[in-house]
């Protein structure tokens, strides 16, 4: 096993590498959506209404933390699942948790 916890003698099928590849796209998706709402880039946000943005753009320090954490994480666990990584599964609960307490603080906000 080397440092990266990557098993060379064991080669998953095709569809390990199809799956971890469209995990690599779906987050990065979600981590330009981060960007483009942190950065308020005007031709992303012009689709919303100036009450969708004031709500966006409202969220407290805590909560762009927490928003930034899974998102990140979730990019970086999908690249280490590529990766054949072992540290891919505990990235991913780092994502995980930060997705929930963003969304039950989504949820309790309405």
């Amino acid at each position: 096993m080397t440092d990266a916890g990557v098993t060379p003698s064991a080669k998953p099928p095709i569809w390990f590498y199809l799956v971890a590849a469209v995990a690599v796209v779906w987050n990065a998706m979600g981590a330009v959506d981060y960007v483009m709402t942190q950065y308020r880039v005007e031709a992303y946000m012009s689709g919303f209404t100036q009450d969708q943005l004031d709500y966006f753009y409202g969220f407290p320090a805590w909560h762009v933390a927490v928003w930034a954490i899974a998102v990140w994480s979730a990019l970086a666990a999908s690249l280490l699942l590529l990766l054949r990584s072992r540290l891919a599964a505990p990235v991913f609960l780092v994502s995980t948790a930060g997705f929930l307490i963003s969304t039950a603080y989504l949820c309790g906000s309405r």
